[in-house]
């Protein structure tokens, strides 16, 4: 069912442990872009960690800000905070701690919280239930929430190289404004600052169901993310340059052998490329292991047209693939941070030899977490 919503959110800025001076730099800076606009960083909408899960204040997803078509209204008698659009409803009670669906009369599992008179809406919750799409990603100039619906023109990876430019000026701003303060304390009126992202013993063990995806464009870590999925008896669903397929032939076979599921990295600028991607992959696919793939990795703004054809199409909810130089456990525990309470996560790799020398970290921490890391199927994207 087509929804109208054209995403919501204004902008995010810093999490800081503490507020003192010089001590920003790109990983305590959060921005937030809609669909394909970066919003600009400003302390009037600055984000929350709330038991592992991303908040933002309630006020940026009113209509009169956003200019889109979802309601929001503040109910003072009952201290309420409601979201509607014109099919759906979405209550938020302050007082009992709780969100449900109005029309339907379902709780859902998430709260909003009160952050000195500031109220503050999980950003995951509201994605989903106005069927919007939100990232997660790590840049070098911060990290990135995106909303999207399907008005969405770029993958994540196009996104953050078109915004580079302008992601690094406002780094630039918020770093020279940061230093000509001469006070440690936030300015007043700012609200409490954000907690920074939980540590090991905060993470919220919610039980998730993961889904792991590797994009396969070099091969070079490949055999060593084989054993180690072998090693713990894990499935992922593998996604094949075609022109990889063609000089992969052993792993290939070994993949499907392997019990692992396997479809096609098919990125061209439109659909018709991206058709012709997936016909060349399946017909390597036919010669190598005499088999076809129904799943693709394509552009998020071409997930309903190949829909519609038959593909299924992967539908990330992390990108996880590692930093430069970063240590196993930090990264282990980043992804743990971006999956909080999240119920069903897709988590989306590279076949590199960085996320071969993290993903035994990353494995064992959603082991000690109790998160199920399940085969991806096409009837589960």
């Amino acid at each position: 069912m087509k929804k109208r919503l054209t995403a919501l959110l204004c902008a995010m800025v810093l999490c800081l442990c503490t507020f003192k001076s010089h001590a920003i730099n790109a990983g305590d800076v959060y921005f937030t872009s809609v669909n394909d606009v970066l919003r600009p960083l400003t302390m009037d909408t600055m984000p929350t960690w709330v038991d592992g899960r991303l908040y933002v204040p309630a006020s940026v997803f009113d209509s009169s800000v956003t200019g889109v078509d979802l309601g929001l209204y503040f109910r003072q008698n009952n201290n309420t905070v409601t979201l509607y659009s014109l099919r759906q409803m979405l209550v938020f009670d302050l007082n009992r701690g709780i969100a449900y669906d109005q029309h339907a009369g379902e709780a859902l599992p998430t709260r909003a919280v009160n952050r000195n008179g500031r109220i503050y809406l999980p950003v995951e919750t509201v994605c989903s239930f106005f069927a919007l799409e939100d990232s997660y990603n790590y840049t070098q100039y911060g990290y990135l929430v995106r909303i999207k619906n399907t008005s969405a023109r770029h993958n994540d990876a196009a996104f953050i190289e078109n915004a580079a430019a302008t992601m690094s000026n406002s780094l630039q701003e918020l770093l020279r404004s940061q230093q000509s303060s001469d006070s440690p304390n936030p300015p007043a009126g700012i609200g409490q600052p954000t907690s920074p992202p939980a540590g090991p013993d905060d993470v919220p063990k919610s039980h998730a169901q993961v889904y792991l995806a590797f994009r396969c464009q070099s091969a070079q870590g490949l055999p060593q993310i084989l054993d180690q999925l072998d090693s713990y008896g894990l499935q992922a669903i593998f996604f094949f340059d075609p022109e990889l397929l063609a000089l992969q032939d052993d792993l290939v076979r070994r993949i499907i052998g392997s019990g692992h599921s396997i479809g096609l990295l098919a990125e061209g600028s439109n659909p018709d490329e991206s058709r012709l991607l997936l016909s060349q992959g399946n017909e390597l696919l036919a010669h190598i292991a005499h088999t076809a793939a129904t799943a693709a990795l394509v552009p998020t703004d071409q997930y309903n047209t190949l829909a519609e054809e038959g593909w299924a199409c992967w539908r990330e909810t992390i990108n996880a693939q590692p930093r430069e130089t970063e240590r196993a456990t930090s990264y282990a525990q980043r992804i743990l941070t971006a999956i909080g309470t999240r119920r069903t996560v897709r988590l989306t790799l590279d076949d590199s030899t960085q996320t071969a020398r993290v993903l035994p970290s990353l494995l064992q921490q959603l082991e000690n977490n109790e998160h199920r890391v399940l085969l991806p199927l096409e009837t589960r994207f």
